[in-house]
């Protein structure tokens, strides 16, 4: 089955709701405010990659950072064009999902993927939205932050490991203490 995400695009002053289907390895079914385009992408280097859209070539790189947000900067006919991407899937990879069970936090998959790293150790003591999982799906890698404060009292998956969204990945006893 095909994995679809949507986005919200900020671009130019406007708001653009744009729906990506993968169809096959690099290539995608691009909706964007209802209109349909086919698209050829490769990874180039690092955060730069290669888009044919709809026949015509253009570059894009990625540039995340906290002052900038989650920018895309596409250069098109040469001239540059700055976007701002959110969407619910990345929403809630900031704000992970997770089952809290008395003070335990069971930190689940919000998105189906590969786990491409898994930052911490069982026992090792974690702060309110540290990183601690990142999944990649379409292409994007995805940080997974720890809930709560606590210790990470177990890990169910390593790294390589495809995921499936709500599968429980690790959990996260919260400090009793404050």
């Amino acid at each position: 089955m095909p994995t679809k995400i949507t986005y919200e695009v900020s671009f130019g002053g406007k708001v653009y709701s744009v729906m990506v289907e993968e169809a096959s390895e690099n290539y995608y079914r691009v909706e964007v405010n209802g209109q349909k385009h086919e698209v050829d992408t490769r990874k180039v280097d690092g955060r730069i990659y290669s888009f044919i859209i709809d026949g015509k070539s253009c570059q894009a790189w990625q540039e995340e950072s906290e002052e900038k947000g989650n920018e895309l900067s596409v250069c098109l006919d040469g001239r540059i064009w700055r976007a701002k991407v959110e969407n619910a899937d990345r929403i809630s990879v900031r704000k992970p999902r997770s089952r809290k069970v008395s003070s335990r936090h069971i930190l689940s998959a919000p998105i189906p993927g590969k786990v491409v790293e898994v930052s911490v150790s069982e026992g090792d003591k974690v702060k309110k939205g540290q990183g601690l999982i990142v999944l990649e799906a379409m292409k994007m890698e995805n940080e997974l932050a720890s809930p709560s404060d606590g210790e990470v009292k177990e890990i169910s998956v390593k790294e390589g490991e495809t995921v499936e969204a709500g599968m429980g990945l690790l959990v996260v006893e919260e400090n009793k203490a404050k």
